[in-house]
């Protein structure tokens, strides 16, 4: 399976609260926030690799957590569970930061015991969300218990 990447940075101090992770930018989103500072790079870099690929190209001197990004990670499900699922194989924490569009991934993830930190990106009130990010509100709105 090649999953959609964007970038992978070896070593994080600020993206995994309390330890050194790598990040991998998954990529796409389904929002297009004209703040993000991730998008223009997201969208100008695409790579396919495979899970072991990815942890390959990670140099781990330091780094004792992975986190899973984007763009929006859960739009590529099956590759945030398997990286998620080779991660904990190998023994690392896992976090993901995701917009909050798709919780039957995150629920997917928690369920299976992989996943140990999540972070979700809330942009403003739901009913401004179409005005921010062009992505309907409601529809997250409905997702919310």
């Amino acid at each position: 399976m090649k999953v959609l990447v964007s970038g992978i940075v070896d070593l994080s101090t600020i993206d995994y609260p309390k330890k050194a992770s790598a990040v991998i930018f998954l990529h796409g989103c389904n929002m297009k926030c004209p703040y993000c500072h991730n998008l223009k790079f997201m969208l100008e870099h695409k790579r396919g690799m495979t899970v072991e690929e990815i942890f390959n190209d990670i140099d781990f001197l330091f780094a004792d957590a992975i986190v899973i990004s984007g763009g929006e990670p859960t739009l590529q499900k099956d590759a945030v569970i398997e990286i998620a699922r080779y991660a904990k194989e190998k023994g690392f924490p896992v976090k993901i930061d995701t917009n909050g569009t798709h919780p039957e991934v995150i629920e997917e993830l928690i369920k299976n015991n992989l996943i140990d930190y999540v972070a979700i990106d809330v942009k403003c009130r739901f009913e401004k969300y179409k005005n921010i990010t062009g992505y309907d509100g409601e529809k997250m709105k409905e997702n919310v218990p």
